[in-house]
């Protein structure tokens, strides 16, 4: 998440950056965002 919404990074450089497929940065971003929702409906 920090490589894509921070650095501002497309999913191809992440990608590259970290040494796996696209489509693993776009599913992991995926779980990432969901787990974020869920835990900020917890707090809130």
């Amino acid at each position: 998440m920090v490589l894509t919404y921070f650095a501002d990074l497309p999913q191809d450089e992440v990608a590259a950056a970290m040494g796996i497929r696209r489509g693993t940065v776009a599913s992991t971003l995926s779980d990432a965002r969901s787990s974020l929702a869920i835990t900020l409906k917890e707090v809130i």
